[in-house]
């Protein structure tokens, strides 16, 4: 595991400080938790599997042949079709020895979107705390226990509630990224192979020097993410988050390669 130390740290506010939470991720002031804020929401309050399973159930979804995100950016997994209804029954099962399917990354307000699953936007009540940029995604993730991302950073800022379920975060800070040995995915993209779990330190050496904050999303909490900022989610538990992602759009949006470059930072990924 990483180091877990004192001088980042996440800050907290309670469910009666959402203006304190919306300044500090206004500042910059890397990541920040408000307890209980979404506690009120509609989907909070009134979402259920068997009650999503109603209204769209029968709907044909793409899912990771994996839940483990290893497997798919560092290993030969792909992509499946399956209803949303087995779906949920593949991660509502007693957990088996291998992976299940992830419903993750799901965009509900893609311009060509049914109307049913784009209604599910009125179930949620972000804070408006970047007006100044363009466009905000709104993505779900619908986990089976044991899900787990990889290690990666965004070239956007992330706030992340927690629906249903239980899921821990770990967080580094963007400076941390030559013990977290990432590769570019994508444009927008950068990920760790690194198995935090169980690190191969002979194989990646410098993890032990990363520092990480953790920190266990509860029902109705709001998690924020800032820009670059490296972070890994694991379900504890099934679990269902909702996220917005808040983007100037096109080119506007710094990319981590951008920003590495522009600082001289640019690490070689075959060197230890």
């Amino acid at each position: 595991m990483p180091v877990m130390v004192s001088d980042i740290r996440l800050a907290e506010f309670d469910a009666a400080e959402g203006a304190a939470f919306a300044q500090h991720c206004k500042a910059g002031l890397g990541p920040s938790v408000w307890r209980g804020g979404a506690s009120m929401w509609t989907a909070v309050r009134e979402w259920s599997f068997e009650r999503l399973r109603a209204r769209f159930g029968d709907q044909q979804m793409r899912v990771r042949g994996s839940d483990q995100a290893l497997d798919v950016f560092f290993g030969a997994v792909g992509e499946r079709e399956m209803t949303f209804s087995d779906y949920l029954d593949a991660i509502l099962a007693p957990q088996q020895d291998m992976s299940r399917p992830y419903l993750g990354n799901f965009l509900v307000n893609h311009p060509l979107m049914v109307p049913e699953v784009l209604r599910l936007i009125d179930d949620v009540d972000f804070p408006e705390i970047f007006p100044e940029l363009a466009s905000r995604q709104f993505r779900i993730w619908v986990a089976g226990a044991g899900q787990q991302s990889t290690i990666h950073n965004d070239n956007y800022e992330n706030i992340n509630a927690q629906i249903i379920g239980t899921k821990r975060f770990l967080l580094f800070p963007p400076e941390d990224h030559p013990f977290l040995y990432a590769q570019e995915v994508n444009e927008s993209l950068w990920s760790s192979p690194v198995n935090s779990n169980q690190p191969d330190l002979q194989q990646h050496p410098r993890y032990h020097q990363a520092r990480a904050l953790e920190y266990t999303l509860q029902p109705g909490d709001l998690l924020h993410v800032p820009k670059f900022w490296w972070h890994q989610a694991t379900s504890l538990t099934v679990a269902i988050n909702i996220n917005v992602w808040h983007l100037l759009g096109g080119e506007l949006d710094e990319t981590w390669s951008e920003r590495l470059a522009s600082a001289g930072q640019l690490i070689p990924r075959d060197k230890p």
